[in-house]
Order: C-alpha cells, then structure tokens, then sequence
C-alpha cells in the first residue's frame, strides 16, 4: 500500500508470492485494516489467510468528520454479509483531540459512544471503536478521552449489556470456521527453516 501520505492505488501482492522474513510475525495476523481505508484487493488477502477486514465508511469531508462527532443519534452497524474475507464494521473513529476536533468536549464524545451502546443493545448492532496510536503520542489528552470511554464501556460490559471483542474474537464468532480455514491458508504460506 505504502507508506502513510502515499495516494497512489494500492497494487496487489504478486501472485504466489511466498512469505519470508516477517513469517513469524505474519503467523498471528489474522485480521487487516486498511492504510487510508484504501479497500482494494480483498480477493488477495482471503488468499493470504487473512480472515477479516476492517470496513470503511465512504469518504467525506474533515467538517462532515467533525460535525459527525457531534451526532448524539449515531446508530450502531449492522453484521456486514458473510463474506472472504469477514467485514469487521467500520465503527467510529475515536476523537482525535488536535485542531479543530479540540472542541468538541470530551464529555460529548462520552455521551456519544454511551448512546450507540445502548441502541446496540435494544437493536443488536455493533459499536466498533478505533483510534490511531500517534493520535494519543500527538494529542495526550486523547488518552484520557481514551480511558473514560474504556471505562464506560468497562461498566456496560459489567453489567453484561454489551460484549467486548478484538477483530479477531469478532470474526470467530462470526464464522469460527472461515477463522480456522485462514489459518490454515497462512499456515502453508510460512515458509520454514
């Protein structure tokens, strides 16, 4: 794909191609996300044993971005159709507390995430939540944004009100067996010593 401000179309990995080098690494991967939310290729990464992918929303603009931080009705996602490789829901970006995304407050971005929890809860839809890490490194009170919602959830999930899963967990449960097939796919790729 290439590296972070590189625009060009991602090229897909030649044909065939055997993993070397990062194997060990590569070995526990099992799910992928998109640099730039640039989906291309999933065909490709099925054939890598990769077993789920983060979805993307479709792009919009950095004010249609900062007004939906401030949408209190934001509804959950919904299972994406089973498909190679598993979709893991788009979900919502985390506010980023640099810039012009410094005022939206906190406790807004709380209320938010506590609010799509519950509809999740009443409709069964899914709240997928991500942030970059340099977005903590760049704006540290990100981290404590970061940590409150944590512990909403955290007390959400307590409560047994909503079920806490990585990508991976979220993938098993959504085909344990496309999970084990990927595995075994990037298994045979390994190339060992």
């Amino acid at each position: 794909m290439g590296p972070p401000g590189d625009d060009r179309r991602p090229r897909p990995p030649r044909a065939g191609a055997r993993l070397r080098g990062g194997a060990p690494i590569l070995g526990r991967v099992v799910t992928y996300v998109y640099p730039r939310n640039a989906v291309a290729f999933r065909h490709v990464l099925d054939g890598f044993g990769i077993a789920g992918v983060r979805g993307a929303r479709l792009r919009s603009s950095r004010l249609a971005n900062l007004a939906a931080e401030l949408d209190l009705w934001a509804r959950p996602d919904t299972d994406p159709l089973l498909r190679a490789p598993l979709e893991v829901p788009a979900g919502y970006f985390l506010n980023w507390l640099s810039g012009a995304r410094r005022v939206v407050p906190p406790a807004l971005t709380r209320l938010r995430v506590r609010r799509l929890l519950e509809r999740a809860e009443r409709t069964g839809g899914v709240v997928h939540l991500w942030t970059h890490p340099e977005n903590l490194a760049t704006a540290p009170a990100t981290l404590g944004l970061l940590r409150g919602v944590l512990a909403d959830v955290a007390a959400q999930r307590d409560a047994g009100r909503c079920e806490v899963l990585t990508q991976e967990d979220y993938c098993r449960a959504a085909d344990a067996e496309h999970v084990r097939e990927s595995a075994q796919r990037r298994d045979s790729l390994l190339v060992r010593r």
